[in-house]
């Protein structure tokens, strides 16, 4: 039986190529000569003519290297099922001499989504294919960090009860000399957004506040403008920084807090000079002192009736503020 059309038709870039010899050359037309979905076997191709096997294999690998054949392996339950020949007239843009691994039901899927195209590079399919099985295989594995990417001292991922943390700092018992001083490549941040994921100086300051024991914040959506607005009043970043560092060494929480701190907790610590707070448990004053005191006594002298009044004003007026942002919101 001959084909109505006797006559090969062949793109010219592969029988001009350079970098392909006469034999490679003929196998490349013995090839497009054929229908599209004819299949090659190795055995029929080395039969056909007198050149023979190590011949014909070196041609392939010829056509191979410039990306006019590649040779794929269709996988199915962890298993190759099955090895094709893709023929291109064109050179393909990923050439490889390695067989291409892919998953059979992937590529079936594959085919049927692009079914419309009018040519398929399956060095680019082979690419997208993989990151398809990625995701599928992501979507099986069980929720457990619930959305959040916890990241431990050796790099692997633990399971976190539905907080948005950075590394491994949530508390001050879990922190390790080896930490300290992190800079913000070092860590793995989760659930970022467009709104504040390209801030430096915002990572900077939760950086900061995770190094010495504090939580990280949970809600950017909301906490980020409030950081604007903090940054804002104050003036400058190195400013801030300088009150966080004020507000951390002054122990007025036992773990500091981002969230407080932008939330306006900032402004007690933007006067000229700030005393500093006694710890309720006094351990850091001398024996004698933490015998002789009494429970909510400090080592300082009597204020002067002047410096009394001056001190109830500026408590008052801290009231007024705080009431009026309740209100506000």
């Amino acid at each position: 039986m001959k084909r109505k059309n006797p006559f090969i038709m062949i793109d010219r870039k592969p029988v001009e190529d350079p970098r392909l010899s006469w034999k490679a050359t003929g196998l490349m037309t013995y090839f497009v000569g054929k229908p599209d979905g004819w299949e090659f076997q190795m055995s029929h191709i080395i039969s056909s003519k007198t050149d023979g096997e190590k011949s014909v294999r070196s041609g392939i690998n010829e056509l191979k290297e410039a990306g006019y054949i590649v040779r794929v392996a269709f996988r199915q339950g962890g298993k190759v099922k099955d090895y094709e020949f893709f023929v291109y007239e064109e050179p393909v843009k990923y050439p490889t001499t390695k067989d291409l691994h892919i998953d059979l039901d992937l590529w079936e899927k594959y085919e049927q989504e692009h079914q419309d195209d009018e040519l398929i590079d399956i060095t680019v399919a082979a690419k997208e294919i993989k990151g398809m099985k990625k995701q599928v295989s992501q979507n099986r594995q069980p929720e457990k960090n619930q959305g959040v990417e916890q990241v431990s001292q050796n790099g692997k991922p633990e399971d976190s009860q539905g907080s948005e943390q950075v590394s491994g700092f949530q508390h001050p018992e879990n922190q390790h000399p080896g930490f300290a001083g992190l800079s913000i490549s070092t860590l793995s941040i989760s659930n970022q957004t467009k709104n504040y994921d390209d801030d430096a100086q915002y990572l900077q300051l939760r950086i900061l506040f995770i190094n010495n024991g504090g939580q990280d914040i949970k809600k950017h959506d909301k906490h980020y403008q409030k950081y604007q607005e903090a940054l804002a009043a104050i003036g400058s970043f190195d400013k801030m920084k300088k009150l966080a560092e004020k507000y951390i060494n002054s122990g007025y929480h036992d773990a500091p807090q981002i969230v407080w701190f932008i939330s306006d907790g900032w402004r007690n610590f933007n006067a000229p000079k700030v005393k500093k707070m006694i710890r309720q448990d006094r351990s850091d004053l001398p024996k004698s002192l933490q015998e002789g005191q009494e429970p909510g006594e400090t080592n300082e002298l009597p204020l002067s009736e002047e410096e009394l009044a001056k001190k109830q004003a500026a408590i008052k007026e801290t009231l007024r503020r705080m009431n009026e942002r309740l209100l506000a919101k």
